[in-house]
């Protein structure tokens, strides 16, 4: 059976969250936007590109970002040369997505800096810490116990 935790746990827990997502965004972006000219959202829409197949609408509804914006950004990535657009041969109606090889590329090279970003904030903690940090990350995470 589960312990249970205070308001002031709660609190804590997603106090810290928030503050350690600002903190890494507040490394990781004007890097990414010096060495690849990219923001943080546009790299995830890479990601969920390189994944594929891709199609604007459900990337859309998957990063939760509206169809208008999603346009706009993927005009920035074809321009970019970090995309292809071509017509889904099973529905003319749809648009599918890829990474172009340069795109294929920067998103192997955010993958490193990312990696390499979050591995010096974890050589923070001791071996203890960083392996019940990672235990905690993988319970809180788990669909197990989701109501």
């Amino acid at each position: 059976m589960p312990k249970p935790t205070s308001k002031s746990d709660a609190a804590r827990m997603l106090s810290g969250m928030w503050r350690f997502s600002r903190a890494f965004t507040h490394s990781v972006e004007p890097r990414l936007k010096e060495r690849h000219g990219l923001e943080l959202r546009t790299y995830f829409l890479l990601k969920g590109i390189q994944h594929g197949p891709a199609y604007p609408k459900t990337l859309a509804n998957k990063l939760e970002v509206p169809s208008s914006l999603m346009s706009r950004y993927l005009d920035g990535l074809q321009k970019d040369g970090l995309i292809d657009r071509r017509i889904d041969p099973q529905d003319s109606r749809r648009v599918i997505l890829s990474l172009t090889d340069k795109g294929e590329r920067t998103v192997r090279e955010v993958d490193d800096l990312m990696n390499e970003l979050a591995s010096q904030r974890l050589a923070r903690l001791d071996d203890e810490t960083l392996s019940a940090f990672l235990r905690g990350l993988d319970i809180l995470t788990s669909e197990e116990g989701h109501e």
